[in-house]
């Protein structure tokens, strides 16, 4: 017999995951699943919106909410970022080896990942602000690893950059121009709708590939396999642009290594989103997900994993080395920046799970105790204050 998460006597729309029946929240419709029960890219009924079919409204928020979650702010005494995050120097440009992955953590989502002798660059943001100006707006509190200027003067060239979704904190317009101009990146690999923003900023439209959800492409310079995967999270760069753009989760395969970007998503509640992804495209080698930016809850839940959500995902996608992204970086929700490393030490005993320092690297399979190697990550911030 197969599972299921129905409630008794509710008549809820179902879907079925390898015999397992899941039941969708009301306003959810089956059909928005292909018969395999995987969620397809979903847009309203006036195609003009994606939504999250699993789950249809689950990152909306009112003007209400935000002035809750602003009122809350500004009612506590005012928090600062005095702590520093530990670095080291990046080793540029970056060796690589056919037979070793390994990961460089840039800061917030920016990781540069070597996989299979290939050069993948994520969510590239190195500029002061993750804003629409240069002149307010979160300001980065931990420089990055590098500076596109070092990558571009050592000839550094990456095969492909996957681009999560179009907040400012993941998508960075200036850095993009910067990089396509110093001939950094081959090919950028974005959500559906999100090419037009590269192409604005002069990004040729060959250099550009747009995806959905599950598609999958061989990329024709380097023959890394690429996939869209699906995300629990929202879009918007301007206030009357709300979700016009699709939001994303990748897969990057080359032989037997594979490498999983988190971006920024929530955990669903009721739905394995990520072990569907697990399930078609794991295990993986490494992983990059996300574990910041998540309190006030009430309000950051469902487009934010905590750490304890962020495990969740590393053991679903059955990841064989995950690094922590998505925190440290910019001051985006409530939780200082070691907050969210003291609850992944709670969280991740037994995993290998691990954050890093600014520039520093890990290899898939290394051999590194995790909760030793955290400890001192935070103890050497706080000797830094």
């Amino acid at each position: 017999m197969p599972s299921s998460f129905l409630p008794d006597n509710v008549p809820l729309p179902t879907i079925t995951y390898r015999d397992e029946i899941i039941a969708l929240p009301a306003g959810a419709d089956s059909a928005w699943f292909d018969d395999k029960g995987l969620p397809m890219t979903t847009q309203n009924s006036s195609k003009s919106k994606y939504i999250v079919p699993w789950d249809p409204g689950v990152c909306d928020k009112t003007a209400s909410d935000a002035f809750k979650m602003i009122k809350g702010r500004l009612s506590k005494k005012k928090r600062r970022y005095k702590e520093e995050i530990p670095r080291v120097a990046v080793d540029i440009p970056f060796p690589s080896s056919d037979d070793q992955s390994s990961i460089t953590w840039l800061g917030h989502a920016t990781c540069v990942v070597r996989l299979g002798g290939k050069l993948v660059l994520t969510d590239p943001v190195f500029s002061p602000r993750c804003s629409p100006f240069r002149f307010m707006g979160p300001k980065r509190y931990t420089e990055p690893g590098c500076t596109i200027e070092q990558l571009i003067s050592a000839g550094v060239v990456f095969d492909i950059c996957v681009i999560s979704h179009d907040h400012y904190d993941h998508l960075d317009v200036d850095s993009i121009t910067q990089l396509d101009k110093g001939g950094c990146v081959k090919k950028w690999y974005v959500p559906a709708g999100t090419k037009s923003v590269l192409m604005g900023v002069g990004v040729r439209d060959e250099a550009v590939k747009e995806m959905v959800w599950w598609e999958e492409v061989t990329d024709p310079s380097s023959e890394l396999k690429v996939v869209c995967c699906p995300a629990q999270h929202w879009c918007c760069r301007v206030p009357w642009d709300r979700n016009k753009r699709l939001w994303a989760t990748w897969v990057v395969k080359i032989g037997d290594s594979r490498f999983f970007f988190g971006g920024d998503t929530g955990y669903p509640k009721n739905f394995p989103l990520f072990k569907m992804i697990g399930d078609l495209h794991g295990p993986f080698s490494l992983s990059a997900i996300p574990i910041g930016a998540y309190h006030p809850r009430w309000f950051m839940a469902p487009a934010h994993t905590d750490p304890k959500n962020a495990v969740d995902i590393h053991r679903d996608v059955r990841s064989k080395t995950s690094v922590a992204i998505h925190w440290g970086t910019f001051p985006l929700a409530d939780e200082l920046y070691h907050e969210p490393v003291t609850e992944l030490l709670e969280h991740q005993a037994g995993e290998d799970f691990v954050a890093l320092r600014i520039g520093e690297s890990i290899s898939s399979g290394s051999k590194i105790d995790c909760q030793v190697h955290l400890q001192r990550l935070l103890e050497s911030g706080k000797k830094n204050a």
